[in-house]
């Protein structure tokens, strides 16, 4: 597995805004980008879209909900809990803390490797190599 990441400095001395590619085989890459180098008044936005063998999900929080569609069916749009997700997560680890409870659904292990990709991308960024994961 490798990555590969390009990503511009404007609003702050850090990387504002990147792009990466993920390869995880020669069949398999996930496109990841995000920043907030946009003007203080466009909006926040959320959203993902992937294709799989038989079926595609797509959601973008402006004007979209999580849409599954399978070959064959109609779209279906599962219900979720209402809200952001974001507090959602902050939420749920302040109730961990709260009532001295280990983490289930992230542990510290998923923040660790969390924390290595974003570290590989600004070396990839950094030095304008693919960084092997």
């Amino acid at each position: 597995k490798r990555l590969v990441s390009v990503g511009t400095s404007k609003v702050t001395k850090g990387i504002d805004h990147i792009s990466t590619e993920y390869y995880f085989n020669k069949n398999i890459k996930v496109v990841a980008e995000g920043g907030w180098a946009f003007p203080g008044n466009y909006p926040f936005r959320m959203a993902f879209w992937a294709v799989f063998e038989r079926g595609a999900v797509e959601f973008n929080s402006m004007n979209l909900p999580l849409t599954v569609y399978e070959e064959g069916k109609e779209p279906i749009k599962p219900s979720l809990p209402a809200g952001d997700g974001y507090m959602r997560e902050i939420q749920y680890f302040l109730n961990c803390v709260k009532e001295n409870k280990y983490p289930e659904i992230v542990t510290p292990k998923d923040a660790r490797e969390s924390l290595r990709l974003v570290l590989s991308e600004i070396k990839s960024v950094e030095t304008g190599k693919p960084v092997m994961l």
